[in-house]
């Protein structure tokens, strides 16, 4: 039984490393606290970290003392997959500012990205994957990438606001509140008619876009005309949008989304307005890209998004079980490319 002593005692280190007790790059207990812990002689620790370390699970360095081996190459190139390329071509610009986060980070880390199309929740391995990044996923994802998570894989929900899912990691920014805030700044200087393009109460992206519409009248003390939103439906008809700028004349224009901006513009051109000396016009979404090319005058919001996606992969490489879930808001910025009275 003695003689079996350093193979039980190896079968518990094991054990500790591969369940990550010992994580990777750490030193172990030094042989010292080993013999007191397990109630035996060096030349018996010795022995059972010998055969640790010819399974290359550990290195010894004379005279400083063991560490866990760090994970096989194969093992660092394991893949982070997003769950949103495919049939998301009117927000091109935006998933392109997250991958560009996500692919900066993990080529640092020698990390590759695999991107799957919506619907790929059944592809995912957590053989072959170390962390999901998902933009795209709705309320009914939420209980596939929960049980996912509760099985040690991390999921990463970018602009997700999940509150019955803690487990979940999200990193988001405050739609209601930066759509507030650039309302906001239109009724600080003296606009009154701000009319919503891609306007509405139920749907929790437009939805919560348009509240912030709503409570920066309310913080003014005044309170829209109903009529002053077109819903999504009708927003990326050019003709529904010229019929509703003509009926209700706004001085400014708040557009919930980027992916309405092009009919806006057709609209705008059909019906003769200028701008922005007739219309001004804000929008919810990075139109960096858009607004330099075509020389648009507008304001948005622009999220941090490249931020966002590098941070993603930080939170899936510093995962460790059990521990909570990070849940940040990060602060968006305005961006005015006309320097008149509102676009300042």
């Amino acid at each position: 039984m003695a003689g079996n002593e350093y193979r039980n005692i190896y079968r518990e280190l094991r054990s500790r490393i591969t369940r990550g007790v010992f994580e990777p790059e750490t030193a172990l207990p030094s042989e010292h606290l080993l013999c007191g812990e397990f109630q035996v002689s060096r030349p018996t620790i010795r022995r059972a970290l010998g055969k640790l370390a010819e399974e290359r699970l550990i290195i010894r360095r004379p005279g400083v003392g063991s560490f866990v081996a760090p994970p096989p190459e194969e093992e660092k190139r394991r893949k982070i997959i997003g769950l949103d390329v495919g049939n998301l071509v009117n927000c091109a610009y935006y998933y392109q500012l997250i991958f560009a986060g996500v692919s900066q980070v993990c080529e640092e880390c020698g990390i590759r990205v695999q991107l799957l199309p919506r619907g790929g929740l059944g592809e995912i391995s957590g053989e072959e994957v170390c962390g999901v990044i998902s933009t795209v996923a709705e309320e009914a994802d939420y209980p596939v990438l929960a049980s996912m998570s509760r099985a040690g894989m991390p999921v990463v929900l970018i602009n997700r606001h999940v509150e019955e899912y803690p487990e979940l990691i999200t990193l988001r920014v405050d739609y209601e509140l930066e759509s507030r805030r650039l309302v906001r700044h239109a009724l600080n200087a003296g606009y009154r008619r701000i009319a919503v393009i891609g306007g509405e109460v139920s749907r929790r992206v437009y939805g919560e876009r348009t509240n912030g519409w709503l409570q920066a009248y309310r913080d003014a003390g005044l309170e829209p005309d109903a009529d002053w939103m077109l819903g999504p439906a009708s927003a990326n008809d050019v003709s529904s949008v010229c019929r509703f700028l003509r009926e209700v004349c706004p001085e400014v224009v708040f557009v919930t989304g980027g992916e309405f901006i092009n009919a806006l513009l057709m609209a705008v051109i059909a019906g003769g307005w200028r701008i922005p000396e007739s219309l001004k016009i804000l929008c919810f979404d990075d139109l960096g890209n858009y607004g330099e090319r075509q020389s648009i005058p507008l304001g948005y919001v622009q999220m941090p998004l490249r931020r966002m996606g590098a941070v993603a992969v930080s939170c899936i490489l510093d995962y460790r079980p059990g521990q909570p879930a990070v849940h940040q808001v990060f602060p968006a910025s305005f961006v005015f490319t006309c320097a008149d009275g509102l676009l300042l």
